[in-house]
């Protein structure tokens, strides 16, 4: 183990000059790389993106990032990932809302998808394997839905909407509504999160198993 240096003392020691003068860059690449992998997912796929197979596979970054990293640099990344992935539609706004309202707007929508994050991190920590997926998605449809209730717009821009094209998936709107298709959407890239942290399948049994009940 190497000593502590003291103020004003010299170490001929080159191991210990590396140590201190060379900062962790994978704590900075390794977020960064997951926002660049989830922005761009989230930009094509939400609001007026249309590829719609995106929404499923853009958190799953950010959730991954979770378990390696501190809880602000994990929020970090996911409020900017889906931030930005909220640009596509700001020309729109932009027409009808000055910059700072819709500055704040966007800064509400992606709320959600950083307390579903932190949820299901807390969850994969504390749960069994077989529970903790349901934490993110479940965190993100309160949060929803409590947001329509106090919202002008209802749930318009939904990351549920983004699901329109899938068919097999709209069955279940008769019955849960809209938060149907959003709990299952975070369902999938959760169950997956929490199978890669604890390097188990157990995880994913609850996801296919509601994913194969909704298709048919």
């Amino acid at each position: 183990m190497l000593p502590p240096l003291r103020p004003g003392s010299r170490t001929s020691d080159p191991s210990l000059i590396v140590c201190v003068c060379i900062p962790d860059v994978s704590s900075v690449l390794i977020p960064l790389a997951v926002t660049v992998v989830s922005a761009p997912a989230f930009y094509v796929s939400i609001y007026l993106g249309t590829f719609w197979p995106a929404a499923w596979l853009a958190p799953l970054p950010v959730l991954w990032l979770a378990s390696r990293v501190s809880w602000w640099k994990a929020s970090l990344a996911a409020l900017t990932a889906f931030y930005i992935g909220e640009l596509n539609i700001s020309r729109m706004l932009l027409d009808v809302a000055p910059v700072w309202l819709v500055a704040l707007a966007f800064l509400m929508l992606a709320l959600p998808f950083v307390l579903a994050m932190l949820a299901g991190h807390l969850a994969m920590l504390r749960l069994p394997g077989a529970v903790a997926p349901f934490a993110c998605p479940a965190a993100w449809v309160a949060y929803a839905f409590l947001w329509s209730l106090v919202s002008v717009h209802g749930t318009s821009l939904d990351l549920a909407y983004s699901q329109t094209d899938v068919l097999p998936l709209l069955q279940i709107v008769s019955i849960t509504g809209i938060w149907g298709i959003l709990f299952a959407l975070m369902l999938a890239p959760s169950a997956v999160g929490v199978a890669l942290m604890r390097r188990s399948y157990a995880s994913l049994i609850p996801a296919l198993a509601i994913s194969a009940g909704v298709s048919e």
